[in-house]
């Protein structure tokens, strides 16, 4: 016996599918901050805040890491770690997103303007 899906179960899927798109885009428009900067830690110290708008090459930690801002992305470009996991990570544009060099103690944040870099992070739980 073939089952065949009706009209009604057609238009459900196209429904869901849509609904599905719809929400997606949202979502990744949600995360967009207007402005959004790219802060560089290197051993947990500001290196540098750089605009998320602006395209630019950054030589970080003496030139071991190179970071480029190009199209509201940022990525890393080159490294002199081993295993080059940042360099193959893909690039981030979000709130809160991050790329990290374990190797040579490098970090990428994406952060808002309303953003503080110098004030303590909340702590959100402890373990004992």
């Amino acid at each position: 016996m073939e089952t065949y899906l009706s009209k009604k179960d057609k238009r459900v899927i196209v429904a869901v599918v849509i609904l599905s798109v719809v929400i997606y885009l949202f979502c990744g428009l949600w995360n967009r901050e207007e402005g959004a900067r790219v802060v560089v830690k290197v051993d947990g110290n500001i290196q540098g805040i750089y605009s998320l708008k602006e395209d630019r090459t950054i030589r970080v930690n003496h030139g071991k890491n190179i970071v480029e801002i190009k199209n509201g992305r940022a990525v890393m470009k080159e490294a002199s770690c081993p295993d080059q996991l940042c360099v193959h990570q893909k690039g981030i544009s979000g709130m809160h997103e991050t790329i990290v060099c374990l190797p040579n103690k490098v970090v990428i944040e994406i952060e808002g303007e309303e953003a503080k870099t110098d004030s303590p992070q909340e702590i959100d739980s402890v373990a004992e």
